[in-house]
């Protein structure tokens, strides 16, 4: 259990729910995808419930993460969720910075709860600063009334913005019409769903993987 008195630098410092060095579930191409720990949002309903609890799980540095997604050279970017990335927006800044140091084509696709609007509005200079460095923003509450079955959106009224470039194409179509799919990773403790879960997966399933 880590030290909850312990003082963590929180620039250089991730707190992670879970992580994933390969998966073509959560965006385009081979990504690194990162779970972070800890969501002031409750969505009813929410896939990952244990994930938004906010406390100290795995805090791992940003530089150890950094090395660790330069040396998997199969992938093509980094896919951020959790939890809430916008609530350590120092650490996820760091760490595709520093990424792209080595790699500058380097993507970015991020999930977050807030809106875009919501995000510009409220002005937090930190969040504003990880907002500069992503591709791909996935914005917006869950709500499982418009979970709609498709796509890399749990619920229909989030929304896909392309902030660059990188993903003209394939465009937003990638993000919101495709059937769903999911990997499962094995873990020494359990198995690692990655991907947005369809509607219906298998019950029996969904109880040996982390809530």
């Amino acid at each position: 259990m880590p030290d909850m008195t312990e003082k963590v630098d929180k620039a250089r410092t991730l707190n992670l729910a879970a992580h994933c060095r390969q998966t073509r579930a959560l965006g385009p191409g081979l990504r690194y995808a990162l779970w972070v720990q800890g969501c002031h949002f409750d969505c009813p309903g929410c896939l990952a419930a244990d994930w938004r609890v906010r406390r100290r799980n795995r805090l791992i540095a940003v530089e150890t993460l950094a090395r660790d997604i330069m040396s998997t050279l199969e992938v093509e970017g980094l896919t951020l969720s959790g939890g809430e990335p916008m609530l350590q927006p120092l650490a996820c800044r760091r760490l595709i910075e520093q990424v792209r140091v080595q790699r500058p084509g380097f993507t970015l696709v991020l999930y977050t709860g807030f809106t875009l609007e919501e995000l510009q509005i409220q002005g937090h200079p930190e969040r504003l600063a990880l907002l500069a460095q992503v591709d791909v923003l996935i914005d917006g509450r869950y709500q499982a009334e418009y979970n709609d079955n498709r796509g890399l959106r749990g619920s229909s009224n989030q929304r896909v913005h392309l902030l660059t470039d990188a993903y003209r194409e394939p465009g937003t179509s990638y993000f919101i019409e495709p059937a769903r799919r999911v990997e499962l990773h094995p873990r020494p403790e359990d198995l690692l769903m990655v991907g947005i879960p369809p509607l219906g997966l298998d019950p029996a399933l969904r109880e040996v993987l982390p809530q």
